[in-house]
């Protein structure tokens, strides 16, 4: 019996401290014909959801997408948290859109505006670290070939060629 009480007590603490660590996954391409490019961001729900409770309002997601001043302060939150510079300069991201699946991620659509291709970036990539330091993220650069670069609480910027 008192190996039974070890065992649910292992196993509740297991679930009690299971989320050790936190990811996010980007993914950007480069668009010839617009010179623009294309991001996709992969968020796990329940992190955005616990981040927007704690530290926007504690209101759902879902009930936020519907009031246009929250949904506006979630893609706020995104996209201070994917900021693209070139030449010192921040370039303008729009979001196109976004799509929660039953994967249990949502997906974050953005675009930039036109940039020189030959011109080195500067990445940061910082989102969740503020409330999650264990927070860690993985860029996926899309082109002739495949580059990833990983970000974390001692490297939120990375420079990234497009060349």
């Amino acid at each position: 019996m008192r190996s039974f009480y070890i065992f649910i007590s292992l196993f509740i603490s297991g679930f009690t401290f299971s989320h050790d660590y936190y990811f996010s996954f980007a993914e950007i391409q480069y668009n010839k014909e617009t010179t623009c490019l294309e991001i996709s961001i992969k968020v796990s729900s329940h992190d955005l959801e616990t981040y927007f409770r704690k530290k926007i309002t504690d209101v759902s997601i879902e009930k936020a997408r519907k009031v246009d001043s929250l949904s506006h302060k979630i893609n706020q939150f995104i996209l201070d948290g994917f900021v693209i510079k070139q030449q010192e300069k921040q370039l303008l991201l729009t979001i196109d859109g976004y799509e929660n699946n039953l994967d249990g991620y949502t997906y974050f659509y953005l675009k930039s505006e036109p940039l020189h291709k030959e011109i080195p970036m500067l990445l940061r990539y910082d989102l969740f670290m503020d409330l999650f330091p264990e927070q860690q993220q993985k860029v996926t650069l899309i082109g002739d070939t495949i580059s990833s670069y990983q970000f974390m609480l001692f490297q939120r910027e990375q420079t990234i060629n497009l060349n």
